[in-house]
């Protein structure tokens, strides 16, 4: 997760085990359901000037969550970017 941009499915797994099942405070929460469920975790989606200097990455971020299989799991999003035009990228993972 060095990347400000464009988290991976790697990159979810270890956020949630952190912030959620390794958090005492926040696992009590959700369990008392003060934090209700799902977990909803942005996966910070490029801008184009950031998507354009980094296109590797961008093509790894969105091949990723493309074959990411539980895909009912995925919030996808279309934005028009003027130098790569129209994309489908995804938005935000929930964890139920």
């Amino acid at each position: 997760m060095d990347r400000p941009w464009g988290l991976l499915p790697s990159d979810i797994e270890e956020l949630i085990l952190k912030r959620e099942w390794q958090n005492f405070t926040g696992l009590k929460a959700r369990l008392l359901n003060d934090k209700p469920f799902p977990i909803r975790i942005g996966l910070k989606p490029p801008t184009g000037q950031l998507a354009v200097g980094d296109m590797e990455h961008f093509q790894k971020f969105i091949g990723q969550w493309r074959s990411f299989a539980a895909q009912h799991l995925i919030e996808w999003e279309t934005r028009n970017y003027r130098v790569l035009s129209e994309q489908t990228l995804p938005k935000f993972f929930l964890n139920p």
